[in-house]
């Protein structure tokens, strides 16, 4: 995304309030005379990507005794606006409003579009029924013309489908197959290489998104089943889901997978398996050049009347951002901005509720974008290197749920040493090759649902270095060093990028 002067300055002004009387950032220390600085970033054109699950849609909601009409179609401009101020830059239209073939012009996917582009969206992600059923059924066509055996018979029937919207201003890809399991993964790369092909031979797009969401480690059960079917049983869930998201890249030649993990879970502090989930797609989206998607969680969710996700304060909602920084994802999304239809949410608790009133999570996201774009010519160009997670014994906050199949092996290029009072700390590791500098990202990782959950920390770079460079809530602030040791204080869900300078 091209990111003008006048949208930097705006989203560095957005940045500026979590400076005051905000806890998670700490603003105390003043700078000292520093004799080195960063390298001048500020020539990078792209940033990062932000959309959310599910966008202004109909204004109905389906319960089990039929459909309610709330009033208001909130496929309007304005409500697109609205979408695009929070800091979303994407639109994808799914649910209610994907394609099926029908007439575009009175279509709903054509109703958003036309709403998002009118807002100044130009990045439309569609949803089309009939890929995805592509997908599904293994190459058989849902208007039961038979098996398509040859790629060219493939991108035919591909070509047709993309014909009815090829021209929609906006464009920018299509949502491919939400959560593949093992036996659909050939059919998905199939597919997922004719809609590259034919976009291109169409003159759509010689790069058009695709977004393919996985499924996150903690779905156990679809993960070993489908492995155990086909080939030699997983040794744990580790090495099955590394197959599975490896299968996957190596199947389609994606350039980009995406994935939704909700660790706020009720009855517990924090759900298995997340920093786990980011370790293992960091890696393999890395050895494949692909680029990353974290659908953060931002809502409360019933299930037969029972609450399986927990309501996400601020701080929880920075702990799943700063994770994602840390992990050098490109694109970030929140589930969810309006409540999905047909599912039991406390609408107080999503980003927008189900009469398009914005509740707190609209504004957090909005300050929360807002400092990540701020920061992300200076952050994206750091590639992620290795990470690990430091715990106390005994334990003070139950942090078996942090590393559960998480790799703690690896080692610092640089970082010597950390000292840490309480549980747990997550550092990653990154490194800009140009300039020959590493970043490491310091994120207090306790759930932000106990009590006493700040963190004093300590890093030791070596004494040749002298400064730090702290970036932190869309600011950066330069540190003098005592004996190349950098301390501070991290509340639960907060943390700071550390760039040592000699």
């Amino acid at each position: 995304m091209k990111k003008s002067f006048l949208i930097k300055a705006a989203t560095l002004v957005l940045s500026l309030v979590c400076a005051f009387g905000f806890v998670g950032c700490n603003k105390t220390v003043e700078e000292e005379a520093i004799n080195a600085k960063l390298p001048d970033y500020s020539s990078r054109a792209d940033s990062y990507e932000f959309f959310a699950y599910v966008s202004p849609g109909a204004g109905t909601f389906t319960t089990e005794n039929g459909t309610t009409f709330l009033g208001e179609d909130f496929r309007s401009e304005a409500r697109y606006r609205d979408y695009m101020e929070c800091g979303m830059d994407m639109v994808m239209a799914r649910y209610e409003n994907s394609y099926s073939g029908e007439d575009w012009e009175t279509s709903n996917a054509k109703k958003v579009c036309d709403a998002a582009y009118a807002a100044g969206c130009r990045k439309i992600i569609l949803s089309d029924n009939r890929i995805d059923y592509l997908v599904n059924s293994k190459l058989n066509p849902s208007d039961g013309s038979g098996e398509l055996k040859t790629e060219e018979a493939l991108d035919a029937k591909v070509e047709e489908y993309l014909s009815s919207y090829k021209d929609v201003p906006g464009l920018y890809g299509l949502c491919l197959r939400d959560e593949p399991n093992y036996s659909q993964i050939d059919a998905l790369g199939k597919v997922y290489k004719s809609i590259k092909r034919v976009a291109a031979k169409m003159e759509i797009s010689d790069d058009f998104y695709l977004h393919t969401n996985l499924f996150p480690m903690s779905d156990a059960q679809k993960l070993t089943t489908y492995w155990n079917d086909v080939e030699a049983p997983a040794e744990n869930l580790q090495e099955a889901y590394t197959r599975y998201a490896h299968k996957i890249l190596e199947v389609t030649g994606a350039n980009r997978i995406a994935v939704d993990i909700y660790p706020f879970v009720d009855g517990k502090p924090f759900g298995n398996y997340f920093f786990s989930t980011l370790q293992i797609l960091r890696k393999e989206c890395d050895e494949h050049n692909a680029n990353l998607t974290l659908v953060m969680e931002s809502f409360n969710y019933y299930k037969n009347g029972k609450q399986q996700f927990d309501v996400c304060d601020k701080a929880c909602m920075y702990l799943s951002m700063n994770a994602a920084l840390a992990y050098g994802v490109d694109d970030m999304a929140y589930f969810t901005y309006f409540p999905k239809p047909s599912y039991d949410y406390d609408e107080t608790a999503s980003l927008v509720d189900f009469h398009g009133n914005k509740n707190s999570a609209w504004y957090y996201a909005q300050e929360m974008i807002a400092e990540a774009q701020s920061l992300s010519d200076i952050l994206l160009n750091y590639d992620f290197k290795g990470s690990k997670i430091y715990t106390k014994t005994p334990s003070n906050n139950g942090t078996a749920c942090y590393t559960t199949f998480f790799d703690n092996s690896y080692t610092f290029n640089l970082l010597q040493n950390a000292e840490f009072d309480n549980d747990a700390l997550l550092v990653t590791e990154a490194y800009d090759s140009v300039n020959e500098l590493y970043m490491y990202t310091a994120e207090n990782i306790i759930s932000p649902k106990y009590d006493g959950t700040d963190m004093n920390v300590t890093l030791g770079f070596g004494e040749e270095y002298n400064y730090v460079a702290v970036l932190e809530c869309g600011e950066i602030r330069y540190e003098k060093l005592s004996g190349g040791k950098y301390s501070t204080v991290l509340s639960a869900g907060y943390a700071q990028h550390l760039i040592p300078l000699k």
